[in-house]
């Protein structure tokens, strides 16, 4: 009996679910998911927790395990599978961990090896940079480097000024990027080759915090405001600034744009 596991959470991963039963891909679906993550809200408008329990009742070989630790036997039993897919795991994968797996794989929505790391899309708009890749990556034990094994290259619109927009948009390719693999690496039996990531051109870019991050300085400037402004937006509730002196005064923006007068 096939199984393929799917392991974190997130739109891509309630709407790989349906792609692989309906095209009759794998006989069972394993989903590994963290407590802190059942509560968190899906396109659908549901919890992502209750939205898999919906769909298991549709799918009566979809199974779900909720996981705090990758070192409790569940997490055994999703290794059990001929494909294990990480999609935004809270988890961190250490290499006995991912020895485990028959074949654990991560899907990252930048050129690797450059953006490495967190807050892609925040680092992106600062930087002003709209070239990435949807990445697809054999697991190792460290931060984004395994061997690549597709990549499919696309640039975000010039009209894009917020994360919210670059996420709605890679979630769509990524999904598309999955839904290709994993029909290749079941029906096809298609697999690219494993190749190395450069690491003369790495680059790495640490998470954010929207509350200590975000902090306006004004000596910047008003390109660099903007940009900075425009990567804590939506989803993010903007950059903070005080007003007056005061530290319970604070203001949050959301948005900003040049006017050449």
């Amino acid at each position: 009996m096939s199984k393929i596991a799917l392991l974190g959470n997130g739109n891509v991963l309630i709407n790989l679910i349906p792609f692989i039963f309906e095209n009759k891909l794998y006989d069972d679906v394993l989903i590994g998911y963290a407590p802190r993550h059942a509560n968190s809200i899906c396109e659908y408008g549901e919890y992502f927790e209750n939205k898999l329990k919906s769909l298991s009742l549709k799918y009566p070989n979809l199974f779900l395990y909720k996981i705090d630790s990758l070192d409790e036997p569940d997490f055994d039993i999703l290794c059990n599978s001929d494909l294990q897919i990480s999609l935004g795991s809270p988890w961190i994968f250490k290499e006995r961990h991912i020895n485990k797996a028959s074949y654990l794989i991560h899907s990252h929505s930048t050129d690797l090896p450059k953006f490495r790391g967190g807050a892609s899309y925040s680092w992106m708009i600062m930087s002003n940079y709209r070239k990435s890749s949807i990445t697809l990556y054999r697991m190792n034990k460290y931060i984004d480097s395994g061997d690549l094994i597709q990549k499919d290259n696309f640039e975000f619109p010039s009209t894009f000024t917020t994360p919210q927009e670059y996420i709605l948009y890679a979630e769509k390719l990524i999904l598309e990027s999955l839904r290709k693999f994993i029909y290749n690496f079941k029906i096809s039996g298609i697999v690219l080759s494993e190749i190395k990531q450069d690491e003369s051109i790495s680059s790495y870019f640490p998470r954010l915090s929207s509350e200590i991050h975000s902090w306006i300085n004004w000596n910047w400037s008003c390109e660099d405001l903007v940009s900075f402004i425009r990567s804590f937006s939506d989803p993010y509730g903007g950059a903070k600034t005080r007003v007056t002196s005061k530290d319970n005064l604070v203001l949050r923006i959301e948005k900003a744009k040049i006017y050449k007068k």
